[in-house]
């Protein structure tokens, strides 16, 4: 009886053991990039504004090497370093540190800070082609 049971516990390890893929192991390849915001859930909001963001809206992430720039409407918003620690991505702006939770899938960025419950946010961007992208901006 006991080597039927170590059988079926080993078989169930590697079955599900050999299925998962390890959080956040890809995130640091495929974030750098431009990304344009296209839906932001949760927060402070005025009842009637929808939350989404249709595209050419202007409001770009951008992250190079170990810095990120942000832009707003198109202008200049922010910049500084950032990191990346299995599924936080920390900003290191000069004057203070923000961590949000993220998910990559594809060609979406999904940005989470703090809980919904009380403000926080789910911003949601899509990874745009550096052709895409205003040159100035470049």
């Amino acid at each position: 009886m006991k080597p039927l049971l170590l059988a079926m516990i080993l078989g169930i390890l590697i079955t599900f053991g050999g299925s998962c893929k390890k959080s956040g192991s890809d995130n640091t390849a495929t974030l750098p990039g431009y990304w344009e915001l296209r839906f932001v859930e949760g927060g402070y909001q005025t009842s009637n504004a929808s939350g989404s963001f249709s595209p050419g809206n202007g409001n770009i992430l951008k992250f190079k090497d170990d810095n990120y720039w942000s832009y707003s409407d198109g202008q200049a918003r922010d910049s500084g370093q950032y990191q990346i620690t299995k599924d936080t991505l920390t900003i290191l702006h000069p004057t203070y540190k923000t961590d949000y939770s993220f998910q990559l899938s594809n060609n979406t960025l999904t940005l989470y800070f703090g809980t919904i419950a009380a403000d926080g946010t789910v911003s949601t961007y899509i990874r745009l082609d550096p052709s895409q992208v205003d040159p100035s901006l470049r």
